[in-house]
C-alpha cells in the first residue's frame, strides 16, 4: 500500500510543473519573507497595509486580469473613493474557473461583483471567491408606464369583467425577460493524465466534490518542481485504494506547517482537515485545523 502511494505522489510531483499557477501566484515573484507587505501596484511604492486573514470582501467590482510575465490569475479592483485594495492572486475553485469561461466569452473587460474570504502567505494576500455575479448597467430601457384602465361599472356584465380583466394583464419586459442561461463547458483537463493516473494496476480515482472535507487525515507535505507548489501526501489509512496527494492552498496554516517541516524533517506527519475545492480537474484543499501526529514508537499495535 505504501508502494502505490509513493507512486502516485511521484506522479503528481512530476507534474506540478503543470499545475495551474492560478492556485499560488508563485511564479509571479519569489515568496517574500513573512514580514513583507505587499506593494500596491498604484501606490508608488508605498507598502500597503495586508490584510488579515479570515477578512471577508462583500460586493466588490472587479476584473479577472494576468499577472504581468506569468500566467497567474488576479482580481483588480475597481477604483474606490474608500479605499481601493491592491489585486489579489485568485484562489482556485469552480468559481473561479466560471469566471474565466465569461471572460472568454465577453472579453476581458468583462466586470464583476465578487465576495470572498482573504487568506494570508508569505507576506502577501489571497482572494478565496464565496459567490461571483456578472455586473450589469441599470436598464433605461423599460416600456413607459401606462394609465390603470377604468374598471367596470357596478351594472357590468360579468363577460365585460373578465374581458376587463384580461384586458389589464401584461407582460412586463423589463421585469419578466428571461435572463440569459451561462452554461460552463466541461473544463479541459491541463495535466497530463498519463503522469497523473493512478498506479499501475490501480483503479483511476475520482475528484471529490468541491465543499466536501477531509478530517483528522495523517499525511506528509511534498513538494513539486521548484518549491511552486506544496501537496498533502495521504497516509495509506484509508480503507481504500490509496488517494492522490492534493495541492494545498496558500494559507497561515500552510506556512506554518512549511515551518514545522523546516524545523523538524521533511518525515513530520500532521493530522489535518479541510475543505476540497475543485479547478480544472485537479482536487485543491484548504487546511482548516492542523496538528502534529504524535509518534507512539514502540507503542504502536
Amino acid at each position: 500500500m505504501r508502494t502505490q502511494t509513493r507512486h502516485i505522489a511521484a506522479g503528481l510531483i512530476a507534474a506540478s510543473a503543470l499545475i495551474p499557477s492560478a492556485a499560488f501566484a508563485a511564479d509571479a515573484a519569489p515568496p517574500k519573507p513573512a514580514s513583507a507587505q505587499p506593494e500596491s501596484a498604484d501606490s508608488g511604492g508605498k507598502a500597503e497595509k495586508l490584510r488579515r486573514e479570515g477578512e471577508f470582501l462583500a460586493n466588490q467590482h472587479v476584473r479577472l486580469k494576468r499577472a504581468p510575465n506569468s500566467s497567474s490569475l488576479l482580481v483588480a479592483f475597481e477604483s474606490d473613493p474608500q479605499g481601493t485594495p491592491p489585486p489579489m492572486a485568485v484562489l482556485p475553485g469552480q468559481l473561479l474557473q466560471n469566471m474565466e469561461t465569461l471572460v472568454q466569452e465577453r472579453g476581458d473587460q468583462t466586470l464583476f461583483v465578487i465576495s470572498g474570504q482573504v487568506t494570508t502567505y508569505r507576506g502577501s494576500n489571497y482572494l478565496l471567491p464565496t459567490s461571483t455575479v456578472v455586473w450589469s448597467p441599470p436598464r433605461n430601457d423599460a416600456p413607459p408606464a401606462t394609465a390603470p384602465a377604468p374598471m367596470p361599472g357596478k351594472n357590468a356584465s360579468a363577460d365585460q369583467v373578465l374581458q376587463q380583466m384580461g384586458s389589464m394583464i401584461e407582460r412586463n419586459a423589463a421585469i419578466e425577460s428571461a435572463p440569459r442561461v451561462v452554461t460552463t463547458p466541461p473544463a479541459t483537463k491541463v495535466m497530463d493524465p498519463a503522469v497523473l493516473g493512478p498506479a499501475p494496476g490501480e483503479r483511476a480515482t475520482t475528484l471529490r466534490r468541491e465543499g466536501e472535507f477531509v478530517v483528522e487525515r495523517r499525511g506528509r507535505l511534498v513538494h513539486g518542481t521548484g518549491n511552486s507548489t506544496v501537496m498533502f501526501a495521504f497516509d495509506a489509512d484509508a480503507r481504500t485504494s490509496p488517494e492522490p496527494p492534493m495541492v494545498l492552498i496558500p494559507c497561515q496554516l500552510l506556512q506554518s506547517m512549511e515551518n514545522l517541516s523546516q524545523e523538524r524533517g521533511d518525515r513530520v506527519v500532521f493530522v489535518l482537515t479541510g475543505q476540497v475545492f475543485t479547478y480544472r480537474g485537479a482536487n485543491y484543499l484548504l487546511p482548516t485545523t492542523m496538528k502534529l501526529a504524535i509518534d507512539k514508537g514502540n507503542l504502536k499495535k
